[in-house]
């Protein structure tokens, strides 16, 4: 089966950053998997990440689609544990002063979402748009949002936002 990513191209001139391009692709799941884990300089943003208060996956998503809001309710709503744990996600986000590992006690939240993006990334922006909706809509969930950006350069950034409950 194949799935339809959004990309956003780079495009350099020399070593100067010229311009960038969203695209769409169809890739097949081989092809998506081989992107990821090709070791080199790549990013397949947006990615989002759900955990439950136990710190255990519940939602994985690489890219972003028209389906993302109602899959990531559903997530929510009927979560079905995948593997993931929080700490592993966390070991690779640090505190930008001190560079030590963020840490999250997952115990005072329903849910924890890891939302990974760049501030080039077109779909990115779409994509915290629908989280922002799923947040007012289900205000009665204490949810905690980590908006980790990643650069061509760092992964440090992380910036917290909290649902009231």
């Amino acid at each position: 089966m194949y799935r339809v990513i959004s990309l956003c191209v780079l495009i350099f001139s020399g070593s100067v950053f010229a311009t960038q391009e969203p695209i769409e692709l169809e890739v097949s799941p081989s092809l998506l998997l081989n992107i990821v884990s090709s070791g080199q300089t790549t990013f397949i943003l947006p990615e989002f990440e759900v955990f439950n208060s136990k710190g255990n996956g519940v939602f994985h998503q690489l890219s972003y689609n028209k389906t993302f809001k109602n899959t990531l309710v559903n997530a929510i709503l009927n979560p079905v544990e995948n593997g993931k744990k929080l700490q592993d996600s966390l070991k690779i986000i640090s505190h930008k002063n001190t560079k030590t590992p963020y840490q999250v006690h997952s115990s005072k939240y329903d849910y924890i979402f890891v939302e990974y993006w760049a501030s080039w990334c077109a779909p990115c922006f779409h994509q915290m748009a629908k989280v922002k909706e799923v947040l007012a809509e289900h205000s009665n969930i204490n949810i905690l949002w980590l908006k980790v950006e990643k650069d061509l350069t760092k992964i440090e950034n992380v910036k917290v936002a909290k649902n009231q409950t």
